[in-house]
Parts: structure tokens; C-alpha cells; sequence
């Protein structure tokens, strides 16, 4: 018990250190246009 304990501190010390812990709504659509983009640009070779 004490193992997924200590899991779930790790797995939330690391979520808080990366980008996506303050990302808002805005972020979120930015990067699925970006994603979007890429898309088109390899499938679609614009």
C-alpha cells in the first residue's frame, strides 16, 4: 500500500512540474490546431 502511495506523490510532483498542470482552455485549442496542422501536412503533404 505504502508503494502506491508513494506512485501517486511521484506521478503528482512530476504533473505539477510540467506545462500541461497550467494549461488552460486557450492552450488546449492551440495545440489541437497545431496538431491539425501536422496532420495536413503529412497526410496531405501541403
Amino acid at each position: 500500500m505504502n508503494t502506491l502511495l508513494t506512485l501517486g506523490d511521484n506521478l503528482k510532483t512530476f504533473w505539477d512540474y510540467t506545462g500541461m498542470a497550467n494549461a488552460s482552455s486557450g492552450h488546449i485549442i492551440m495545440i489541437l490546431v497545431g496538431l491539425i496542422f501536422i496532420y495536413l501536412a503529412i497526410a496531405k503533404e501541403y
